[in-house]
């Protein structure tokens, strides 16, 4: 068997033939079944030319809609192998309909009657079942016989996709992952890109590099040679080597096809969080000399005001969420914020609330929205915000994930009995004092950043507490607010 591939202007030359008689088969990268010609005589030291082999044009695609799922590229409508189909016609009212749906690479045939719904719409279904493992092209024809007795045929031609998948080492799809097709001319390589529109794939996706979509699936139909497909996404990796930031296949020699093919990548379990060296200041709506940000006037009651999040204060333009320190103070009645992301719809919940004259922060983390803001919104009276950013969540393929833990208290600064840790006496005023988080409580010794729950009592005056990490600058913004008298 000898194999080449056509030239741009359809021509094709097969070198070194031995004296024999041979058939030839043309197979398209469309919908076309395989065309065969021959045999065709070659005597020795001979030079054979001009045999034709006539392809048909490419077929038309079935109207939006005649198949579902299905997706549409290239003028082709392919459908994957695995899906329930459910076809649908439309044409004269109260007909018998049937449908024959015949794939071109094996003859398999699926047919069966249409069921008109609702009656008298001229509108006609039927279900079809996966047609895994038969894939390639094929014909869908529908048979319509209207009252009368006057018969009409349509007919269509679909793609039947062997789609392969990329998913985690768990098994679960990677939807968006990008997806190569890489090709050489030798199985031993070297193995580069295939152009996007090359005439090496089908019309039904000559998109490289290309997306897998929802469900992880992606596919080409590709002519005769020898291909490795590459699949990588921001923060997955090989499985078990975090330097490969792709998964590869083996050398695929085609034909024969190759279907259901796995890459396997390892995800972490969402975005990585990289905290701050020391809180930033992004936001101050107090007026100068305290204003930061484009805000120098309290949040009056129903304002939402837009804050940037990402681009700004150590935090990337990419970041997918931010941890924020939000605070108010001058406050003149009873209300609350609510936090969102631009662009998304306003929740009914709640991120900090307090009453007439309280100053008071709180932690959030909030999801980056649309240009890299976030909305803020008070409802009642009126009040500064503040706002520190502590860190920030990507998919950049570093950072930290979170491990849920029992709480375990690792500090209690009361005398005994309810002393833990080094300290047994209150923080007196101007008091900085360090406290052991890594490597206690359960907490690995390497741990980038923790979550507290900290809590100050028998407070004799108004004040608040900063925490941050050691060896940083000490930053301008309170973790925790309160008046003399109050357990928080």
């Amino acid at each position: 068997c000898r194999k080449t591939l056509s030239e741009g202007d359809g021509t094709y030359r097969l070198n070194g033939l031995l004296a024999a008689s041979y058939d030839l088969r043309a197979v398209t990268t469309g919908a076309n079944a395989p065309v065969y010609l021959g045999p065709v005589a070659v005597a020795p030291s001979e030079q054979v030319s001009g045999v034709a082999i006539v392809v048909a044009a490419p077929p038309a695609p079935p109207p939006a809609g005649a198949v579902e799922p299905s997706s549409e590229a290239g003028g082709t409508v392919a459908v994957f192998w695995e899906d329930d189909l459910t076809l649908t016609a439309t044409g004269c009212a109260d007909a018998t309909v049937t449908f024959t749906l015949t794939v071109l690479s094996d003859d398999h045939v699926v047919s069966g009657p249409m069921v008109e719904t609702p009656a008298g719409s001229g509108v006609y279904t039927a279900p079809v079942p996966p047609l895994v493992p038969h894939h390639g092209g094929a014909e869908l024809a529908y048979h319509f016989v209207c009252p009368g007795g006057i018969p009409v045929d349509r007919a269509f031609f679909i793609y039947i996709d062997p789609s392969g998948v990329v998913v985690d080492t768990m098994g679960a799809p990677v939807p968006a992952a990008t997806v190569t097709l890489l090709a050489s001319d030798s199985p031993a390589g070297p193995f580069t890109g295939v152009p996007a529109g090359s005439i090496l794939m089908s019309p039904s996706n000559r998109t490289n590099p290309d997306s897998a979509d929802a469900d992880g699936r992606f596919g080409w139909d590709v002519a005769a040679g020898y291909y490795r497909v590459r699949a990588e996404k921001a923060g997955c990796h090989a499985p078990g080597d975090p330097e490969q930031l792709f998964a590869e296949s083996a050398v695929l020699t085609i034909p024969p096809p190759v279907t259901d093919l796995e890459l396997v990548l390892e995800c972490p379990a969402g975005d990585l969080f990289h905290p701050l060296d020391a809180p930033t200041r992004i936001l101050d709506s107090r007026p100068p000399p305290e204003q930061v940000g484009p805000y120098g006037t309290p949040w009056g009651a129903g304002t939402v005001r837009e804050v940037t999040v990402a681009g700004t204060g150590g935090v990337p333009a990419g970041a997918t969420a931010v941890t924020l320190n939000v605070t108010v103070t001058g406050t003149t009645a009873a209300s609350f914020l609510t936090l969102w992301p631009k662009g998304a719809t306003q929740p009914t919940a709640s991120n900090l609330n307090w009453v007439a004259g309280q100053t008071i922060p709180n932690a959030v983390t909030v999801k980056v929205g649309t240009d890299g803001k976030v909305n803020v919104f008070n409802p009642s009276g009126s009040a500064n915000v503040i706002i520190d950013v502590v860190g920030y969540y990507d998919q950049s393929g570093t950072g930290a994930g979170f491990t849920a833990q029992a709480p375990a208290r690792i500090l209690d600064s009361r005398p005994p009995p309810e002393q833990v840790g080094p300290y047994g006496s209150p923080w007196g005023a101007g008091t900085d004092r360090e406290v052991q988080v890594a490597g206690v409580g359960g907490v690995p010794a390497d741990a980038e950043a923790v979550v507290l729950n900290a809590t100050v009592t028998s407070t004799s005056a108004e004040s608040f507490l900063t925490v941050y990490p050691k060896g940083a600058t000490k930053p301008t913004a309170s973790n925790l607010n309160w008046k003399a008298g109050v357990t928080i």
